[in-house]
């Protein structure tokens, strides 16, 4: 992915870690910057995720997406695994 679909990605992976069951949602007005083969593959693990809690639900989506063997769809599991952390630290850093 080039510099522009990655930030639209991690757009949307903040989005998936936030709400995870309503982040479909996020994938379909702003992912024009997005590769259709990310968006997909995304999408599908959303759906194939959908029965689990929220926390489950990230970490499966996730592996899926990191054992893709599209280097874009890998990538973005990376930056999905990457909105997670970011957001644990910052719940972390911000409870009383």
């Amino acid at each position: 992915m080039n510099q522009a679909e990655e930030t639209a990605f991690a757009i949307t992976a903040d989005a998936i870690v936030a709400e995870p069951h309503n982040s479909k949602r996020f994938l379909e007005p702003v992912t024009a910057d997005i590769p259709d083969i990310v968006k997909e593959a995304t999408i599908d693990a959303l759906v194939d995720n959908s029965d689990r809690p929220d926390d489950e639900m990230v970490e499966a989506i996730i592996e899926t997406l990191r054992a893709n063997k599209e280097p874009d769809v890998r990538a973005a599991g990376n930056i999905l695994e990457w909105a997670r952390s970011n957001a644990a630290h910052h719940r972390q850093a911000t409870s009383p």
